[in-house]
């Protein structure tokens, strides 16, 4: 079980890895978009009303990978805290590691791999270097990945540094002590 989550975890980052190359003008795109035309064919359901997630198939030939756009696990440094914020409203609710992803954790649960992409940083220290858009939440809040199945995050995004380089290694330390896998920025 281990060796098929990390090969899971390989193919997401070498996967994230050639669509970014595309996406971001590699080298020699035209062979990026050869690549991708050598894929077997993905067949795409159409939407339902439902947002259940489809009863689980026992099939070796299919692989099930979650794909996450931004998660801000945290404010921004002059509204944190303020009501509305994303620290206001955990202290709301009655369980504010689950919350942000309770509505989606039993699909992130049911798939094999589940990525997102970190908006932000994980840290109690440093200084915001971003005078309007500098996103901190407390390290503890990794575990809210953990919790709602996401194994692997990007790192590489333009909040990584909102909190210098301490920020970012505080990031890493809370992910790992939470047990989320992350990638970017040479990881």
């Amino acid at each position: 079980d281990m060796l098929l989550r990390h090969s899971l975890e390989k193919l997401a980052v070498e996967l994230v890895a050639l669509v970014c190359g595309v996406a971001c003008g590699a080298q020699d795109p035209h062979r990026e978009v050869a690549a991708l035309g050598e894929l077997p064919e993905l067949s795409i359901p159409k939407p339902t009303a439902s947002v259940a997630p489809a009863p689980a198939q026992a099939r070796d030939d299919v692989i099930t990978i979650s794909a996450v756009g931004d998660c801000a696990l945290g404010d921004l440094h002059h509204g944190a805290g303020a009501p509305g914020s994303f620290a206001a409203r955990l202290a709301e609710v009655d369980e504010p590691l689950r919350y942000p992803f309770g509505n989606v954790a039993d699909i992130f649960a049911g798939d094999d791999l589940t990525i997102a992409n970190l908006e932000g940083t994980l840290t109690t220290r440093g200084d915001h270097h971003n005078p309007v858009f500098s996103i901190r939440g407390r390290p503890e809040w990794a575990q809210m990945l953990a919790l709602a199945s996401v194994e692997v995050v990007d790192i590489d995004n333009n909040h990584a540094d909102d909190y210098g380089p301490i920020g970012h290694e505080d990031t890493k330390a809370a992910l790992t002590a939470a047990g989320v896998r992350y990638f970017g920025r040479g990881h």
